[in-house]
């Protein structure tokens, strides 16, 4: 069994049903997907262990391009997931208290879990568009995420209205504080994509595992 594909998988499953589900069960299902994540990373954490060796298991997915649906698991991403997954079940489980009477539940379980989902592709992944893909998916949530009271009530602002130092602001809404994490993320996307460029361009691949293998190569 795949388990880390499930550990990845799980969240972006849970993101789904948020949008079907109403009340209670809507809320139960989106933080049970996330505690099932962090069960499965930790079998996945357990198998690489077992092993002493990564795990790598993949799928094809556009072959003319040699890109590939994957999993690699071992000492770096294994942790990272458990720990990502893990933390993100604690959240999760706070938020049905604190989020209980937040009239965008549905809004913020579907982003919720979309993110945890998005973060565990990007450290599980096995390629570099995979990768790409879940850094880009980490970005979308965090904007709806931060901004997720849009409104921009007062007490959901952030720092003290009205307070400035040398003329600049230093209290900012959900909505301008959302738009400033995809801004900001999105200037990662630049040296994101031209590292990805480079790569291919020097080892005509986009997995992790061959480009690592023809780095040490070159290396002596």
């Amino acid at each position: 069994m795949d388990y880390a594909l499930l550990t990845w998988s799980l969240p972006f499953i849970g993101a789904l049903l948020s949008l079907i589900l109403r009340g209670k069960v809507r809320d139960i299902i989106a933080v049970l997907a996330i505690l099932a994540s962090a069960l499965f990373s930790t079998l996945s954490l357990q198998e690489f262990l077992r092993a002493g060796e990564p795990i790598h298991l993949s799928y094809q997915w556009i072959p003319s391009l040699g890109i590939s649906l994957g999993t690699y698991v071992d000492s770096l991403s294994g942790f990272m997931s458990l720990i990502v997954s893990w933390l993100s079940f604690l959240i999760a489980a706070y938020s049905l208290k604190y989020m209980e009477e937040d009239p965008g539940l549905t809004r913020y379980w579907f982003f919720f879990d979309f993110f945890v989902g998005s973060m565990l592709l990007l450290v599980l992944a096995d390629n570099l568009i995979t990768m790409f893909l879940g850094w880009e998916g980490t970005g979308l949530a965090s904007y709806a995420l931060i901004g997720h009271w849009y409104t921009d009530e007062e007490e959901r602002c952030v720092g003290d209205i009205g307070r400035k130092a040398f003329g600049v602001p230093m209290w900012f809404t959900p909505s301008h504080s959302g738009l400033r994490a995809i801004v900001f993320t999105r200037l990662g996307d630049v040296g994101f994509i031209a590292g990805i460029g480079v790569l291919y361009y020097f080892t005509k691949s986009f997995s992790i595992i061959e480009i690592s293998e023809r780095v040490a190569d070159w290396a002596g």
